[in-house]
């Protein structure tokens, strides 16, 4: 049949696929193998990969495909990392992630780290057939995605190597805690990006990287900017407020992990217009700006972030009263994203959630709440006439019929139902077994979502109170969505499973997923 369609028809097929169905495909046919190949659509969602222990055989592939090659991903976990040379033959690199590390090496002798750079180059010079030309200089000019995390690694050979990276899109930076980086070399290289739309750094010193020197010379306009100091350091974050104030008309998404910098850079915040997404940790009691009864067109820029529509808020405090939740300065607010205490993942201690009253009392224009708690009296409390998606972690209170009736009565509008962290195979058997039961209760569902271990995701589609369809997403085979395949194939007629990887499961449901720990990876 393969040879009666034509190359273009096949790839309108294969571009639907997940990428464990592509990677099958490239070993199926020659047709699919060639057609894969020559498209950059399709290549983009395959991933080459290399490493210490599987380069050399990714040498003939890169030798005859290089050229054709989008997305690259190399780790190194001993100091070394030659091999890298290795993009010269893939000049069309779109996505490119690095993990580099050197735990193993770090108080060996140079003289040690040259001699084995030495055979590791010698190795590369046999298996790819050249000389010197594999040293010379990268032009990876069409490359708009990098993540890059160094572990003890100073990156400024890395940086000097991607000079000729002019056009990024997006630029995640990670260093370690122990990493003594050049500043210089990370300046120098972000400095040189016009297009940047997004922008991760996780590192130490924010205040060398945001300077009066620096901030003149980014000229970039971001569409996205993520700051996680590696460690809590005393920084002046006086022109990072000022970056910000530059970025005030572009910037729509913002996220910043750090007790001891966002009472610095609050009055910044306020200034971002368009300012759509924001993750934050402490940082509430800012936005409780009262309007003046008589304002003046002055007193009309103290109501901050009016365009706000989704606000993940971090609370560090163990003990917190939720009625005390107010968001009078954020008009616009359509989803709520709340996270209570981090000692109880740590080290076991429940955070105490004290609820008197009804906590959405100032966020009756809510769409979307995310909720992370252990109170299993805050279902009880838990109303809003607007509300349509509700996310929860999961509570031993929700085996309780009872429950699903209490929330079907509190909230009337419910049409999407979320429990995240489902750690209780139990649970998965109760909610299929029982599904019936629980759309007779909520009659306006229309999907029930369940985030189980492994990356795993259960969501049903309900329609006129019947499940219509059913997906399964799986990271792993062995994981507790499969082991409970033959139930979920004897319950529902329509069931499909699919996997994922790691990156598309992030992609698709990070935002549903509490922050634990923001001193985390």
């Amino acid at each position: 049949m393969l040879n009666y369609l034509s190359p273009e028809l096949i790839e309108l097929v294969l571009i639907h696929l997940d990428i464990f169905s592509l990677k099958s495909c490239l070993e199926a046919s020659s047709s699919f193998r060639d057609v894969i190949i020559h498209s950059p659509d399709i290549m983009k969602k395959l991933t080459l990969r290399l490493n210490e222990k599987n380069w050399k055989s990714k040498v003939p592939f890169i030798k005859e495909y290089g050229k054709y090659v989008r997305n690259v991903e190399i780790e190194c976990s001993n100091g070394s990392c030659i091999y890298f040379r290795l993009l010269h033959f893939m000049p069309k690199t779109i996505k490119l992630k690095l993990n580099l590390m050197n735990s193993q090496r770090l108080h060996k002798q140079r003289s040690v780290d040259n001699e084995q750079d030495d055979i590791i180059i010698a190795q590369l010079m046999s298996l790819l057939e050249c000389e010197d030309e594999i040293f010379g200089e990268l032009n990876l000019t069409k490359l708009e995605n990098l993540e890059a995390f160094f572990y003890k690694i100073d990156p400024a050979v890395i940086f000097h190597e991607l000079r000729n990276c002019k056009n990024l899109k997006k630029f995640c930076f990670r260093s370690s805690v122990e990493t003594q980086i050049h500043h210089e070399s990370l300046i120098s290289f972000l400095c040189q990006q016009n297009d940047l739309l997004c922008l991760e750094l996780k590192v130490g010193q924010m205040d060398i990287i945001f300077s009066a020197e620096t901030i003149d010379k980014m000229n970039f306009k971001l569409n996205t900017l993520r700051i996680v100091p590696s460690f809590y350091a005393e920084c002046d974050y006086t022109y990072l407020n000022k970056f910000l104030l530059k970025q005030s008309e572009c910037l729509e998404e913002l996220r910043v992990f750090s007790w001891s910098c966002e009472a610095e850079i609050a009055d910044g915040i306020s200034k971002l217009k368009n300012l759509k997404s924001l993750t934050t940790h402490g940082l509430l009691p800012y936005f409780n700006i009262q309007k003046p009864q008589s304002p003046t067109e002055e007193d009309k820029e103290l109501v901050v972030l009016k365009n706000l529509t989704y606000f993940r808020y971090y609370r560090g405090n163990k003990n917190q009263n939720f009625d005390e939740f107010d968001t009078t300065s954020l008009p616009g607010l359509k989803c709520l994203n709340v996270h209570f205490g981090i000692d109880h993942r740590l080290f076991g201690c429940y955070p105490d959630i004290k609820v008197t009253a009804n906590p959405l009392r100032n966020l009756r224009h809510l769409k979307e709440f995310h909720i992370e708690s252990c109170n299993q009296d805050l279902l009880h409390y838990l109303s809003s006439p607007n509300l349509e998606s509700l996310v929860i972690t999961y509570e031993d209170v929700l085996f309780d019929i009872a429950s699903w009736t209490q929330i079907a009565k509190n909230l009337p509008k419910l049409q999407s139902l979320t429990i995240v962290n489902v750690n209780y195979e139990k649970f998965l058997k109760f909610i299929v077994e029982n599904h019936e039961r629980f759309i007779q209760k909520i009659r306006g569902l229309k999907s029930l979502e369940l985030l189980l271990p492994s990356n795993d995701v259960l969501k049903l589609f309900i329609s006129s109170g019947k499940v219509t369809n059913v997906v399964g997403n799986y990271c792993l085979t062995n994981s507790p969505l499969m082991k409970k395949k033959e139930l979920l194939e004897r319950k529902f007629d329509k069931i499909d499973f699919v996997m994922i990887s790691q990156e598309e499961y992030d992609d698709k449901y990070e935002r549903l997923q509490f922050y634990f720990h923001p001193c985390g990876p």
